[in-house]
């Protein structure tokens, strides 16, 4: 957690995963990840970032990266906490596993909700522009790790 006393509010602290190209290999996507209780915050800050190749080997600067699912820093619902991720079979999309932020009934969570510090589900995010998207928002079940494979031609 030293770390935490130097990040700006864009940063994150580690790298989490297997980062992964886009389809024509000008972006780098990870899983940015931080572990920083301030406020009494207890969720982990992540967020799926982007940058363009070309940048490695330079000092990233704010405008370098773009951080595709927004999650506020707090214990908000909001704050999706992704655990993983990976890229469809064509690159155009996310698929991730994240904290739920929707009740079952498809309306937003309370924050004092604990599904939403606990539970995993699969969500799914178009690469193009878009918010993040609920997939699976399931009580009785827990997600753990997402695969993407192709079949047929």
């Amino acid at each position: 957690q030293g770390y935490c006393k130097v990040l700006k509010p864009w940063q994150y602290g580690q790298v989490r995963g297997q980062p992964a190209f886009s389809a024509d290999g000008k972006t780098v996507y990870f899983l940015g990840y931080s572990d920083c209780p301030y406020g009494g915050t207890q969720k982990k800050w992540t967020g799926l970032v982007a940058f363009d190749v070309g940048r490695i080997g330079s000092t990233f600067k704010q405008q370098d990266w773009r951080d595709l699912t927004a999650n506020p820093k707090d214990n908000s619902a909001l704050n999706r906490v992704i655990q993983q991720f990976v890229l469809s079979p064509q690159k155009q999309a996310a698929i991730l596993v994240t904290t739920r932020w929707l009740s079952s009934s498809g309306k937003p969570s309370s924050d004092a909700d604990m599904a939403t510090k606990q539970d995993t589900e699969l969500s799914w995010l178009n690469l193009g522009g878009g918010e993040l998207q609920l997939i699976t928002n399931e009580v009785s079940q827990r997600v753990l790790a997402p695969q993407v494979h192709v079949f047929g031609n």
